[in-house]
């Protein structure tokens, strides 16, 4: 039996030069330094990589950008450029990005997009297109200011200049927060839209301690906005330490700052694209929205402030400082060091080439004496020509062997080695084809069939596999290289990949086929269990968040195809977090287990359950005749949570809130309806828990209402929208004003008046009720030592502090401040607290009260009496008062159970020692009532309603109030 031995050569892949077109789409115009450097940034990464045609384009959106000038630029581009295939478009700033994205020109809508320099991103921007990605502009004010403070701590008012643009406004925002820190500020000024000549009529009286921020643009004497490019010009003549956020604006006179550059955007840029050229998925590649940037100083702005060189931070970089000899001289040093290098080498040249003439002298002397020894050696060669003989006997023998090997080899290998003649028509396979499959030889291996495969390969497999093999046969290709599914001889399922080359003759003709046949049906299985987890929930084994938005989008079609009902039930398990903050985690995760269980149970195959996250679940209803039987899957999962659930020794209640979008109804956006549904579910918990609600417009136009709310509460202080009212406090006896409770109203331009009671919660749930309590808290008391000091009346004001407010580390520290600065008597401030903030109240909460109480401030406790009062738990506290609820007087002359109520509150709040006022006073029979039961003050509109400053002043004048 003879053994075909063959060879496998690998044989190098020759490529065809690809040109790629990539688009650079400039938002200004080519003069400016920012687009020159982004410029610059980009072609650093591409010039060298790829062959690449690059076409740049300058909208000089800075000069014209209304709609007939972008139709304009649209043509123009159309015409340069819907006869080329674009493989990539860079945008450069955002008009580039937003022009790009609106276009509805197919030469500017196929190839993918990488943006860069694009300031206050948001995914609205790209419009949901899922072929752009890019680098966002963030500049970083707050590192900055932290390095003014490192730089010179000293520093006492700070000089900010911005713009009134969205940007600008959002910086100016970003600039307070970050200043706020810094308690030893005296003054900050804000400047907005201000001119050159303004701008130095403002500061020439600013000495030491001072700073100028710039982060914004400066306007123009015609009125109109001056470009970022004549920055430089404007405060080339500041005498002020001068800081900045931007590379390019680091010129002579300015300190630097932690600043971003143009070059860095366009390097990042450029690194992206390369990607993308390269052939990764534009998808795949996130967009970066933290803009890497670094501390830069100029040097001798330092030295000119006198800023210690101590105080720079590690990692900053210092330009413009002086040069050293060596740097200096660095092409004289190295030039005359090259010399002397050359003469020393020389000088060692010459004294080698000596010595080897000495040494060649004496080998002349010993190769004739060697001469005279070869007659020997020609005697002695005879014999080593029969030992090599010997040897050659030998080495006949190891090439023997060395065959024997091979066939070892090839019987030893884990895979099945095949050959197919294709001239005889004849097939070989080694004998671990029988360990793969089971199918057992014949005695020979080679096989009269040229339909080997045909016998074990399924039948879709095989034709992919013979049209391979048929494609190397005409010469298409020379390697085969394909997964098979195969019927092992038991009839089990495997895996296989069949791999070859082709040998061919002289005249290119395949006359071979060979290759290896290897047992792939683990490594299948691994792919499949990884592709389950890709799309699974491990804890649940539920479908996850992926595995939705893969499937979402077909099954929201296939229900508008047929014209059914369709819904996402968004659900959240009430008050989980507790059950992991009592119980442990492992605990919450049973639950989940446990929940996702009960609530699979009671759905049908048309409805697919998926744990989205946490204890976030989603059911995505497929398609139904009416609304009515949604109700009745959301009824039935409510019922789930009826029975407790046993997990480990415990048995734990719950329930869950839901929320409920129709489609296509509500939307057909996935993402959408799966937004509605949060929401939906979120009004849910709002109204008590335990509950589905079906979204409306309407709870969308409530979040839109305090989204809104919030944005004009921002800028509300700024604008001067928000007044304080005084309500007098009166003794019930004599009716002497005792004091006056602060009321905060605003009337916004935008909203009219705005109740108290809707935009208190939007302050204290967006945390502007800190910026906000500050201010009337400082503005109250500057009132009021300004009564103290006109009329020699000691009257308290009492301010409403929220639990939020006390929360806050500085409040303390604040409160001292603001006493400090109006000098007002501690004595004569009182600070209401809610009852529900008595109620909740922590260790520090309950520190931070007694420290005010010591400071010699007042402390009452508001509305009581409506939530969980203790007279016995309030003993412990730092109050001064009780103020009994409105809602207790309203009854008092007409209802015997209440007047007990009152009456016996303020005997036992006296017995502790507590005075007590009584709020929303309004006939003069509750009046009588609270004198018989000795209340101390009234306040209420039977003496007055909340009235402006000018009006309380007033009736300070006169000192009490008789009615």
């Amino acid at each position: 039996m003879g053994v075909i031995v063959f060879s496998f050569y690998c044989t190098a892949k020759v490529y065809a030069i690809e040109w790629k077109n990539v688009l650079i789409l400039n938002s200004y115009n080519e003069g400016l330094e920012w687009t020159r450097n982004i410029e610059k940034g980009i072609y650093s990464v591409l010039k060298d990589e790829y062959e690449i045609n690059l076409f740049h384009e300058y909208m000089d959106t800075k000069n014209l950008d209304d709609e007939k000038y972008l139709n304009m630029l649209n043509k123009l581009y159309e015409k340069k450029y819907s006869n080329k295939k674009l493989d990539l478009v860079i945008c450069c700033d955002n008009d580039a990005l937003n022009f790009i994205v609106n276009s509805k020109k197919d030469f500017l809508k196929k190839p993918p997009v990488v943006f860069c320099g694009i300031n206050e991103f948001e995914n609205s921007m790209i419009k949901n297109r899922s072929n752009c990605t890019g680098v966002v502009e963030k500049i970083d004010i707050e590192a900055t200011v932290d390095g003014i403070f490192k730089l010179q701590p000293k520093t006492k008012n700070i000089i900010v200049i911005t713009d009134s643009s969205t940007t600008g406004r959002k910086s100016e925002e970003m600039a307070r927060n970050a200043i706020s820190k810094y308690k030893n500020i005296k003054k900050v000024y804000f400047y907005r839209d201000i001119t050159e000549n303004e701008l130095y009529k403002n500061i020439n009286n600013f000495k030491d301690n001072t700073v100028l921020l710039d982060i914004g643009q400066f306007k123009g004497e015609n009125g109109t906005m001056l470009p970022f490019s004549k920055t430089n010009y404007v405060l080339n003549r500041c005498k002020l330490p001068v800081y900045v956020c931007w590379r390019f604006l680091l010129d002579d006179n300015i300190i630097g700052g932690k600043v971003i550059s143009g070059y860095t955007q366009g390097t990042l840029a450029g690194k992206i694209s390369m990607r993308v050229l390269k052939g990764v998925d534009i998808k795949q590649i996130p967009i970066i929205k933290q803009c890497p940037s670094r501390y830069i100083f100029n040097y001798e702005e330092l030295i000119k402030h006198g800023i210690k060189m101590s105080n720079i931070p590690a990692d900053a970089t210092i330009i413009n400082k002086p040069s050293s000899f060596y740097e200096n001289n660095k092409i004289f040093i190295l030039s005359t060091g090259g010399v002397i290098l050359i003469l020393l080498l020389s000088i060692i040249i010459l004294f080698m080439n000596i010595k080897r003439r000495v040494q060649s002298e004496k080998q002349l002397m010993d190769n004739y004496k060697q001469l005279t020894n070869v007659y020997e050696e020609v005697f002695e060669k005879e014999e080593q020509l029969k030992i090599n003989y010997g040897e050659l006997k030998k080495s006949q023998e190891k090439l023997r062997k060395s065959r024997e090997k091979y066939k070892l080899a090839i019987e030893g290998a884990n895979d099945a080695i095949w050959e197919w003649d294709v001239k005889k028509d004849t097939f070989f396979v080694s004998e671990k084809w029988t360990n793969i499959t089971g199918y057992k030889l014949k005695d020979s291996c080679y096989i009269k069939n040229r339909n080997f495969f045909k016998q074990i390969v399924v039948k879709q497999d095989y034709h992919i596999l013979m049209k391979k093999i048929k494609n190397i046969l005409r010469g298409k290709s020379i390697y085969l290289d394909v997964d098979c599914e195969i019927k092992d001889s038991l009839n089990h399922k495997k895996w296989i990949t069949v791999k070859g080359k082709a040998l061919k003759d002289k005249k290119g003709n395949t006359i071979k086929i060979a290759g290896s046949i290897t047992d792939i049906t683990e490594r299948k299985k691994s792919n499949k269990k990884i592709e389950f987890l890709a799309y699974n929930d491990i804890l649940t084994g539920l479908p996850n968040r992926i595995a939705f938005l893969k499937t979402a989008y077909k099954k929201i079609e296939e229900v508008k195809l047929h014209n059914k009902i369709g819904a996402m039930i968004f659900i959240d398990i009430d008050n989980f977090k507790n059950v992991n903050d009592t119980l442990g985690h492992d605990y919450g995760n049973e639950l989940l287990k446990e929940v996702s269980k009960r609530i699979s149970d009671v759905l049908s195959d048309n409805e697919i359950f998926y744990r989205l996250s946490g204890d976030e679940f989603l059911i995505l209803q497929c398609g139904c005749n009416e609304v009515n039987y949604i109700n009745k899957i959301a009824d039935m999962v409510l019922g789930t949570f009826n029975k407790s659930f046993n997990i480990g020794n415990e048995y734990i209640y719950t329930s869950a809130s839901m929320g409920i979008s129709l489609f296509p109804k509500d939307n057909v956006s996935q993402s959408i309806l799966l937004k509605n549904a949060d929401i939906a579910m979120y009004k849910a918990k709002e109204l008590g828990k335990n509950k589905y609600l079906f979204y409306d417009i309407s709870m969308s136009e409530d979040i839109i209402r305090k989204t809104q709310l919030e944005e004009g509460l921002r800028y509300a202080i700024d604008r001067n929208e928000l007044k304080l009212v005084y309500q007098p406090q009166v003794d019930a006896i004599n009716g002497n004003i005792k004091g006056g409770e602060v009321l905060l109203r605003w009337i916004s331009p935008k909203f009219g008046f705005v109740s108290p009671s809707e935009f208190i919660p939007v302050a204290e749930k967006s945390g502007l009720i800190n910026s906000i309590g500050k201010w009337v808290l400082k503005k109250a008391c500057l009132k009021n030592k300004q009564w103290l000091q006109k009329y020699n009346n000691k009257v308290t004001v009492s301010v409403n502090v929220s639990v939020i407010q006390l929360q806050q580390e500085e409040f303390l520290q604040d409160l001292k401040n603001i006493l400090n600065e109006t000098k007002l008597p501690s004595e004569t401030l009182e600070l209401e607290i809610t009852e529900s903030v008595m109620m909740d109240c922590d260790k520090e909460i309950l520190d931070k009260l007694n420290d005010i109480k010591k400071l010699g401030v007042k402390i009452a406790l508001d509305d009581f009496g409506t939530g969980y009062s203790s007279l016995s738990y309030l003993r412990m506290l730092p109050i001064n008062k009780v103020k009994l609820d409105k809602a207790f007087i309203d009854r008092i002359h007409m209802n015997k159970s209440d007047r007990f109520i009152v009456e016996n509150i303020i005997h036992l709040a006296h017995g502790i020692g507590f005075n007590v006022i009584a709020e929303g006073v309004e006939l003069k029979e509750q009046l009588q009532i609270l004198n018989e039961g000795k209340c101390d003050e009234i306040q209420g509109y039977y003496f007055s309603k909340p009235v402006t400053e000018e009006e309380f002043d007033k009736l300070l004048k006169n000192k009490y109030i008789i009615r």
